[in-house]
């Protein structure tokens, strides 16, 4: 049971966004890693500013106040390839588009 936790800033995704957000790591799941489509569980939690610290510009990069850190916990059993895949997925292709939901605040991904 693969599971995405988006953290977020509090009050800047709207709840459509936030549904587009798990849409896009639920397809991704199923896509990069053949996990069944009943399995979706993943999470978003929104932080104040005094929860959630990220450098604006590290290293080299201009965050947004969008900007959000995303982890991915998986078994260990899982392939490199396939944690490729699923990061391909979702950075390099357009699942944020399709779901309305821009990629550009999404940084840390560590599958």
């Amino acid at each position: 049971m693969p599971t995405f936790h988006a953290h977020i800033p509090a009050g800047k995704f709207s709840s459509a966004e936030k549904r587009a957000l798990a849409a896009a790591f639920h397809r991704a799941l199923i896509e990069g890693f053949g996990t069944p489509p009943g399995d979706n569980f993943n999470m978003i939690s929104e932080h104040k500013e005094d929860e959630l610290f990220m450098d604006p510009h590290f290293p080299g990069m201009n965050r947004t106040e969008r900007a959000m850190i995303v982890t991915l916990v998986h078994g260990a059993h899982r392939p490199l390839e396939q944690k490729r895949k699923i990061a391909n997925k979702l950075v390099n292709t357009r699942a944020y588009e399709k779901e309305d939901t821009s990629r550009r605040g999404l940084y840390d991904l560590r599958p």
